[in-house]
């Protein structure tokens, strides 16, 4: 807007909103547009605190910017017109996983689709962005509960993936075998991996301080079930 001699500030609102003030010296004002379709803004100016002049109007339209988190924090919707420059876009969080960035199509880069990196809003219409996201690794720590011995007592996963894990060795006559990765000592819990290390499961745990134990059984009996013709035999 012009300036306007002896004005000590201005207020400028978005659709009836609050008004946000603004200095004499300024003749302008970072607003946010409010509601897709058009928005009106105002301005009056003040002389002394004191309202001066009836709100002089502007008819701008704007377009909704949604931000499709898949599955993460709720990112709030923008509205711009052409040429806008984006307010800061907050990063969604969503466990087990860190945000890469926005994208045009919802799978990504695994989709073809586009990286979004515009700092001003050029569409013609309205925009979905998408979410992608990136797994974390973690370190599993692996407790032996006094059985075998390991090469490293600790191990990596990614969330959501398949995993495997390295397991004890043991002395032949040590009368113990093996059984798996186990989320409680003992053979209690959540089963992570079967006898040879194999995840049962994709991994799904997050934290810092994340522990496996290894469970035993005796070995004085072993079984293996296996198909002789029309039978079985052990």
């Amino acid at each position: 807007w012009d300036h306007v001699v002896g004005a000590d500030s201005y207020e400028v609102r978005v659709n009836g909103g609050e008004a946000v003030s603004v200095d004499g010296g300024l003749n302008y004002a970072k607003i946010s547009l409010t509601q897709a379709g058009y928005n009106t803004v105002e301005v009056r100016y003040l002389k002394e605190g004191v309202a001066s002049s009836e709100w002089k109007k502007l008819e701008v339209y704007a377009y909704a910017v949604t931000f499709d988190t898949n599955g993460g924090s709720a990112v709030a919707t923008q509205f711009k017109a052409y040429g806008d420059p984006y307010d800061e876009i907050d990063a969604p969080e969503l466990e087990g996983y860190d945000f890469d960035a926005w994208y045009t199509t919802p799978g990504g880069p695994a989709t073809n689709g586009a990286r979004y990196e515009d700092e001003t809003f050029t569409e013609s219409g309205e925009l979905v962005l998408y979410a992608h996201y990136v797994a974390k690794t973690y370190t599993v720590t692996l407790e032996l509960q006094g059985g075998g011995t390991l090469e490293t007592n600790t191990a990596e996963v990614v969330f959501n993936s398949m995993y495997q894990w390295p397991i004890p060795t043991v002395a032949s006559n040590s009368g113990w075998v093996f059984k798996g990765w186990f989320s409680q000592p003992k053979g209690n819990g959540v089963r992570y991996t079967d006898n040879k290390g194999a995840s049962i499961l994709p991994w799904t745990e997050a934290g810092e301080e994340l522990v496996a134990y290894a469970a035993w059984e005796d070995d004085v009996f072993t079984f293996e079930e296996t198909t002789v013709g029309e039978g079985s035999s052990m």
